[in-house]
């Protein structure tokens, strides 16, 4: 199966490809015929005043899972120990798991019995997928009963796909990258929604589809007591603010470049590690950490150790400036 697949994804990788939305398309095609799957769901990531929100989505096969994966675009990613795409635990990155389907969705949106029963599920598994320390996205396979292969254990099928399946997607979020906004633009409207200017580098990379959903914005805003409004538009964070002036009212809408959420520091650390290193950054003594614990003090200070020489550092001040940056970096 992995022969098949990375002769399908290299041939599409091989042509002119314009819009980098279709290469997601297209891998979750090759990856939904090749699997022999019900269907596959996409999800990218986007920092957005401060919270993670769904940002492209894409969905391959079954309708009745686009109806409700459709309901999540723009909405906070849930923080739940299977979507904690930011701190995972070592053994899901990059690597195919068993998806719980009760973790997946936002409040209102469950993929609950009106989901699995359509689509009578009998296996799933999902993925996170990174470039490094950047995330590329979150996949979900699900297999249905009536399919050739449902005997099977599918995330074990599927690990062989892994590898060629990153760099796809690491290819894929290149292509985007590069045609994305580098800088902050910006555009004022009125308040019907209509573009009254532009900044140069804005007019030639905003699409009609972006240009509907920052007019729906300015309307939203319009008819409303609010001042201003924040919304991610395809990966890009889209802040837009009332003006007044010269008694007339304007809308300024600013493009902010996207930013991808990272793994952690202690992503790579196991989850005793883990447990040591936050209380060594927060200021605890070996006693006081061993204490907490339940552990010896000469096993705290081994942890403390392997924990130093993972992460490249020499102390735990080291360690508290490491985890202080990331918790900050925006």
């Amino acid at each position: 199966m992995r022969s098949q697949f990375q002769r399908k994804i290299d041939a599409l990788l091989s042509c002119p490809i314009g819009n980098p939305d279709q290469i997601h398309d297209q891998i979750m095609d090759v990856l939904l015929q090749v699997a022999e799957l019900g269907a596959v769901t996409f999800f990218r990531g986007a920092h957005v005043d401060g919270q993670i929100h769904y940002d492209g989505i894409t969905t391959t096969g079954d309708k009745t899972v686009s109806r409700y994966t459709d309901q999540m675009k723009g909405k906070p990613l849930l923080s739940t120990p299977t979507l904690d795409v930011e701190n995972p635990n070592r053994d899901e990155i990059n690597r195919f798991v068993t998806q719980d389907l009760e973790q997946l969705g936002v409040e209102g949106c469950r993929l609950d019995q009106r989901f699995l029963s359509p689509l009578r599920i009998h296996s799933t598994a999902r993925i996170l997928m990174y470039s490094g320390r950047r995330f590329l996205g979150w996949l979900g396979c699900f297999r249905r009963k009536d399919q050739p292969r449902a005997g099977r254990e599918l995330k074990e099928e599927l690990r062989p796909l892994e590898q060629p399946l990153l760099s796809a997607l690491t290819t894929a979020d290149h292509l985007r990258r590069r045609q994305m906004l580098d800088d902050e633009q910006f555009a004022v409207l009125s308040p019907s929604g209509c573009f009254e200017y532009s900044s140069p580098g804005l007019r030639d990379t905003l699409e009609k589809k972006h240009r509907r959903r920052v007019c729906d914005m300015v309307r939203k805003l319009d008819g409303g007591d609010l001042e201003m409004t924040v919304q991610a538009v395809d990966g890009i964070e889209v802040r837009v603010a009332r003006m007044e002036g010269g008694g007339m009212f304007r809308y300024i809408a600013h493009f902010v470049p996207p930013s991808r959420p990272q793994l952690s520091p202690l992503a790579n650390l196991t989850p005793a590690q883990r447990e040591v290193a936050e209380y060594a950054a927060s200021g605890a003594t070996n006693k006081e950490i061993a204490e907490a614990t339940d552990r010896s003090h000469q096993t705290v200070k081994v942890h403390l150790r392997n924990i130093y020489d993972r992460l490249d550092i020499n102390s735990r001040v080291e360690l508290a400036q490491m985890i202080e940056r990331f918790r900050h970096r925006d």
